[in-house]
């Protein structure tokens, strides 16, 4: 079954609508500041709202509701904001992926995957970037590594 996390969803929307605040996504979604900020804390999801809105700005309801597939219908790019990016959290990530694929590595492969780590990292962080659980996110971090590692053990 998929995760479908309010948070998650609010900082997508948020980031593809290039927006820097919930008052201005409550806005977006015609929606009172309070009113989105109420529904935040029960974990309530305006689906109604949230599913205009991305109709309206050619966003994918996968990608929306689950982080899943391509962010546009027109093939449009989401600049995440560089500030959003929480830097230990990539540094636990970076270090989980390189603990599992130890071993796995030919020798002249190791500069080229250093670079590819980076990116790998990334596709992580956007799946667990909103999890408020410590211990679900450590063990979405070390399952998604793992399945990495595995991945490139038949990619080699």
């Amino acid at each position: 079954m998929r995760d479908l996390n309010l948070e998650s969803v609010l900082q997508r929307l948020k980031s593809a609508l290039n927006l820097k605040t919930f008052a201005d996504l409550a806005n977006e979604l015609g929606m009172q500041t309070n009113t989105l900020h109420n529904r935040r804390s029960k974990g309530s999801i305006p689906y109604g709202p949230i599913i205009r809105v991305s109709k309206s700005h050619n966003l994918t309801l996968d990608w929306v509701f689950f982080g899943e597939g391509d962010p546009f219908t027109n093939n449009r790019q989401v600049i995440a904001p560089v500030a959003d990016i929480d830097a230990a959290l990539m540094a636990r990530i970076t270090g989980e992926i390189w603990k599992a694929l130890e071993g796995e590595l030919l020798e002249e492969q190791i500069l080229q995957d250093a670079m590819s780590r980076a990116g790998l990292a990334a596709q992580v962080f956007n799946k667990v970037a909103f999890v408020k659980s410590e211990k679900v996110r450590n063990d979405m971090i070390r399952e998604r590594a793992e399945m990495l590692a595995h991945a490139a053990k038949w990619l080699t």
